[in-house]
C-alpha cells in the first residue's frame, strides 16, 4: 500500500505578527531535498499525521492536502498583513515522470484556500519560490521541465531540460499571469531564489544556479555561474550573469531591498573540491547594487564546518544572516547590505550532538 503524505499547516492566527516586516527568499540546492526549517514555521511534510498533542503544541494542525507528493517542497510568503504558499503536488492524470506540479494557497486567517495551479503546461516542476508583495500580487519561481519527458528518459535528460520559470498572481484577477521560462538552454538552470522588500512597487530580484556541464555542485572544472534577472514591477529583465563560482556550491541564499535596489547574496562553498570533508565549507558574500554585482568575498575563515546561510529583512530593515558553524546556530546582523566580521558573530544554540541543516 503507498504510504499516506500530507501537506500538514499550523493555525496561523499568531503567524502574521511573527512575519510582519520581513522579506522572506531563499533556496536549496538541486540535488539536496532538506527542509529548510529556518523558513517554514508554519508548514511541514509528515507521514501519517494523525494527532497533536496540545499539551506540547498550543496550535492546530490541520492537513491543508491529502496524498500530497512526499517531497512537497512548501515555501510560505508574508507581506506582513496575509500569508499564502506553495509547494509540489502529485499531479496523478499525467505520467509517472511528470506528474510533480507547483501549486498556490492563501491563508484568510481562518482557513487555506483551494490549492491552485500555477502553470499547467504538463511538464514537471521542483523547488518553487515565493514573495508576496503588499498589495497581496505574487511572484513565484521554479525550476521547470521545458520538455514532457517520456517514462523511459534516465536523470541526465531530466537535468539537461531543466529551466527556470516565473509567474505573477494577479490579485485582481485572483489568477496567476504571465508565465514564462527565463531560460532556455540545454544544460541545468536550479535553485531559483526570489527576493524583495514586499512593497506596492512589487519589485524583486530572481538568481538561479546555472552549470553548463550538468554538474548538480559544481567544482572548479565545472563551476556554477550565479545568474540574475530583476523584475520592475512589469516585466522581467533579460537573465544575465553575475558570477562564477569557482568551488562547489553546497547551499545559497539571497536578499534584496527593492527601495534601494541593494542585495545580498550568501554561499557555501567547498573550497578544497572535496566533498566528502565539510570542514573547508566557507561563507562567501557578493553584493549588488541597481544592476552591478561585487566581487566575491570569504566571510568565514576557519576548520569549521559552515553551511545553510539564510538570509531575511528585520523589521528595522537590517540584514540577519543565520547558518551553522559546526554544532552552533550562529547569526550576524548589519544595518548595511556588508556584514561585520566574525568577531561580531552571535551565537544563537549550540549541542554538541549537532544540527539538521
Amino acid at each position: 500500500m503507498r504510504p499516506t503524505h500530507r501537506l500538514v499547516t499550523y493555525d496561523l492566527s499568531t503567524l502574521t505578527n511573527r512575519f510582519r516586516g520581513k522579506s522572506f527568499c531563499g533556496a536549496k540546492t538541486f540535488a539536496s531535498e532538506v527542509g529548510r526549517t529556518l523558513r517554514l514555521l508554519g508548514a511541514i511534510i509528515s507521514q501519517n499525521a494523525r494527532t497533536t498533542d496540545t499539551a506540547k503544541s498550543p496550535t492546530t494542525i490541520a492537513a491543508l492536502q491529502e496524498a500530497v507528493f512526499p517531497l512537497s517542497d512548501p515555501e510560505l510568503a508574508s507581506n506582513g498583513q496575509a500569508v499564502s504558499s506553495v509547494w509540489i503536488m502529485d499531479n496523478d492524470s499525467r505520467t509517472d515522470i511528470n506528474r510533480t506540479m507547483a501549486v498556490s494557497s492563501a491563508w484568510n486567517g481562518t482557513e487555506w484556500s483551494q490549492p491552485q495551479t500555477i502553470n499547467d503546461d504538463g511538464t514537471a516542476d521542483f523547488h518553487p519560490q515565493l514573495l508576496l508583495s503588499a498589495d497581496d500580487a505574487m511572484l513565484c519561481a521554479w525550476e521547470d521541465q521545458k520538455i514532457v519527458l517520456n517514462d523511459s528518459d534516465d536523470f541526465e535528460t531530466m537535468v539537461a531540460n531543466m529551466e527556470i520559470s516565473v509567474a505573477r498572481y494577479n490579485p485582481g484577477s485572483g489568477q496567476w499571469e504571465g508565465a514564462q521560462r527565463l531560460t532556455d538552454n540545454n544544460y541545468l538552470d536550479r535553485s531559483p531564489a526570489i527576493s524583495g522588500s514586499g512593497g506596492q512597487n512589487d519589485e524583486a530580484l530572481l538568481t538561479w544556479i546555472s552549470n553548463e556541464s550538468n554538474d548538480l555542485i559544481g567544482s572548479s572544472a565545472t563551476p556554477n555561474t550565479l545568474r540574475f534577472s530583476r523584475f520592475d514591477g512589469q516585466t522581467w529583465a533579460t537573465p544575465d550573469t553575475a558570477i562564477e563560482i569557482p568551488y562547489p556550491l553546497i547551499k545559497y541564499d539571497t536578499i534584496f531591498e527593492s527601495s534601494s535596489g541593494k542585495g545580498l547574496v550568501v554561499m557555501s562553498l567547498d573550497i578544497d573540491d572535496d566533498l566528502s570533508t565539510i570542514a573547508d565549507r566557507q561563507l562567501f558574500t557578493l553584493t549588488y547594487q541597481n544592476g552591478s554585482w561585487g566581487s566575491l568575498t570569504q566571510l568565514t575563515t576557519d576548520d569549521l564546518p559552515d553551511d545553510n546561510p539564510q538570509l531575511a529583512l528585520d523589521p528595522s530593515g537590517n540584514v540577519v544572516l543565520v547558518w551553522l558553524k559546526d554544532s552552533e546556530l550562529s547569526s550576524l546582523s548589519a544595518t548595511s547590505f556588508t556584514l561585520p566580521e566574525m568577531t561580531e558573530r552571535q551565537i544563537i544554540l549550540s549541542d554538541e550532538s549537532g544540527y539538521s541543516n
